[in-house]
């Protein structure tokens, strides 16, 4: 029973009936759960709980500050479900490629119940994800050639090509016709200097452009589901009898 959550169904002398999660009907005795530290969640107060992340090795410390301000306020705008604190935790730096940290926040209520922990944990994790696509925070793959435009990655190939091969191709070069092209001046010297660019923008990774901040997290919670579908269900309760005695309690 070890690291499962239950919910308590029923109390006997001699033994004790659990409900999972998933629906399973478990029956333990006296005698071994009380060899057992038992967390009763229906009798605790506000939780919290840590996410943790892996950035890359040069995230700034105004980056991880700024994350956290978004963050708390985002928690505070959602003053029914969130306590208004937010706490950031550097955990430790991998061989100065990645680092490892945290990310607390607060719950207003306990998790006796689960379907409203999870969404409440799911809008949070989108709140934070969107608040790191706007700041800049990447990933310590973000590092490796490839994975952006002003970083490519070359390719050399140690094997020469066929020599019958080389042949077709130089044939296929020397039957095609040629091909005339005019003279632009602007032409000349974009092959001499290469294209010109008006816009120092137009050096970020067109795979991953940067969001722009056009609203804020809070106004964009209000119209995009940040529970991911959790909050219909919850609403729903299609747990079944899971939460119709109202005096069972939660156990882990």
């Amino acid at each position: 029973m070890k690291g499962d959550d239950y919910f308590v169904k029923e109390i006997s002398l001699l033994y004790t009936e659990f409900k999972k999660m998933e629906g399973h009907i478990v029956q333990a005795p006296n005698s071994y759960l009380n060899t057992l530290f038992i967390q009763n969640m229906r009798r605790s107060g506000g939780l919290a709980e840590a996410v943790p992340l892996t950035v890359k090795f040069g995230t700034t410390l105004d980056q991880i500050d700024d994350l956290r301000q978004r963050l708390l306020e985002f928690v505070k705008s959602e003053k029914r479900e969130y306590q208004p604190n937010i706490l950031t935790e550097i955990r430790d730096v991998v061989e100065a490629h990645s680092v490892n940290l945290n990310v607390v926040f607060f719950y207003k209520s306990n998790w006796q119940n689960e379907l409203l922990r999870l969404q409440r944990r799911n809008k949070f994790i989108c709140a934070m994800m969107l608040s790191m696509q706007a700041i800049g925070i990447e990933g310590p793959l973000k590092r490796l050639p490839g994975q952006k435009a002003e970083a490519p990655y070359y390719v050399h190939y140690s094997n020469p090509p066929d020599l019958q091969q080389q042949k077709d191709l130089d044939s296929n070069d020397q039957s095609a016709p040629a091909q005339e092209t005019s003279y632009s001046p602007k032409a000349r010297d974009e092959s001499e200097n290469g294209p010109k660019r008006s816009d120092s923008r137009q050096l970020a990774d067109p795979l991953h452009p940067r969001r722009p901040r056009t609203e804020s997290i809070s106004a964009m919670a209000k119209r995009v589901d940040f529970s991911l579908g959790i909050k219909d269900v919850s609403s729903g309760d299609i747990m079944g009898d899971l939460y119709d005695d109202k005096g069972q309690t939660t156990v882990r």
